[in-house]
C-alpha cells in the first residue's frame, strides 16, 4: 500500500483456506505521524474492525524490554524489543500488541505469530523466534 503518510508495514491481504477457497480480506493501514507515534486502522472484508493511535511518549513507555536479562516479567516488552531489532517502529509494535493481544495472551505462540506476521509481513519464523525470546526472558 502506498500513499501520503502510509507506513511500509501497511498491507492488503487475501486469505484462502487449504483448498484455495477465498476466506477473508484484511487491510491494515499504518500511518506514521513523523513524531514517533502513529495510527493503525484495520478492515476485514471491507468492514472497519479496529482503529487506534499512539503518541511517541506512549509508545516509549510500552516498548520497554531488557534485551538481555531473563526474568524481567515484561513479556510484551521483550517481544517488542526483539521485533524492534528487526526494524519495526515502536509505535507500530504498540498498536500491534493491541490488535493481536487476544491471540498472544491466550497462546504465547503460533496464533500470536500468525497475527503479527499477517499484520506486518515479517516471516512467522522471525516472529516465532521473538516469541521464544520473550518467553525465555520475561
Amino acid at each position: 500500500m502506498e500513499g501520503q503518510g502510509i507506513a511500509p508495514l501497511s498491507s492488503f491481504t487475501v486469505l484462502f483456506d487449504s483448498e484455495g477457497a477465498f476466506v477473508h480480506t484484511v487491510e491494515l493501514e499504518f500511518v506514521d505521524d513523523l513524531a514517533g507515534g502513529g495510527s493503525l486502522t484495520a478492515w476485514q472484508d471491507g468492514e472497519l474492525t479496529f482503529t487506534d493511535s499512539i503518541t511517541a511518549g506512549e509508545a516509549a513507555q510500552f516498548v520497554v524490554g531488557s534485551g538481555d536479562v531473563a526474568g524481567s516479567g515484561d513479556w510484551w516488552g521483550e517481544l517488542n524489543w526483539c521485533l524492534g531489532q528487526q526494524g519495526v517502529a515502536a509505535w507500530a509494535l504498540a498498536l500491534l500488541s493491541t490488535l493481536c493481544a487476544a491471540a498472544c495472551i491466550v497462546t504465547f505462540g503460533i496464533a500470536c505469530a500468525a497475527c503479527i506476521a499477517a499484520a506486518i509481513g515479517i516471516s512467522e519464523g522471525v516472529i516465532i523466534s521473538c516469541i521464544a525470546y520473550a518467553n525465555a526472558h520475561a
